[in-house]
């Protein structure tokens, strides 16, 4: 697949046959090839983990859905409104894109969107490979880890709401033009409609294999 860049096409690796509508929610899903690494609790990975019900969140508070990362990545910087006592703030935040198909699951356009990591991880499929990073605040590590034009399954957040009051003790919801709510993952998954920029929590992802 090839997606236009301004000017200048860019051809997306691993992309033939990418279900782009893929929504992983099951740990055992065999659609993704899980690291191989375990971490003791049902025999599952650290990439896994987050979607079973040993971890500590919400039950369905995430899942893996496919994002794209452009060339020339940056970060970009949002004010976040502050929440439970936290000051409000500058907080970091990355571009990236979905794919957006029509009835068939063909492509016809991509949606960029923000990013925002929670103590994230950064894998590769059916490798033992990862490094670990907090949050994109810099350059550093995890933003040089980031292959551009590759396929990531990025496990997004599904109430965006919560995740931010509860873990990053933040809101936008006094913005107009930027989305960060339940609504958020509807709109990715294309069973809603919304003209927002979309601000997406996420916290682990794994590079496809090519």
């Amino acid at each position: 697949m090839e997606i236009k860049n301004g000017d200048e096409w860019l051809l997306i690796e691993g992309s033939k046959e990418m279900d782009w509508n893929m929504i992983v929610t099951d740990p055992e899903d065999t659609r993704i090839d899980w690291l191989k690494k375990e971490i003791g609790e049902g025999g599952l990975t650290e990439s896994q983990h987050i979607l079973s019900e040993f971890n500590d969140l919400p039950n369905n508070t995430y899942a893996f859905k496919p994002i794209i990362f452009f060339p020339n990545k940056a970060i970009a910087q949002i004010y976040f409104d502050g929440s439970d006592g936290q000051s409000s703030r500058m907080d970091n935040a990355m571009p990236a894109v979905t794919i957006d198909t029509d009835q068939a699951g063909n492509p016809i356009s991509a949606r960029i969107s923000f990013f925002r990591t929670l103590g994230a991880h950064i894998y590769e499929e059916g490798t033992n490979s990862d490094i670990t990073f907090h949050v994109l605040i810099d350059y550093g590590e995890g933003f040089k880890a980031l292959k551009e034009n590759q396929i990531y399954y990025a496990a997004i957040a599904k109430e965006q709401d919560y995740v931010l009051n509860h873990y990053i003790h933040a809101s936008i919801s006094n913005w107009e033009g930027i989305s960060s709510n339940k609504t958020n993952f509807d709109v990715l998954n294309g069973n809603s409609k919304n003209n927002d920029l979309l601000l997406n929590v996420i916290m682990h992802l794994i590079k496809k294999a090519n």
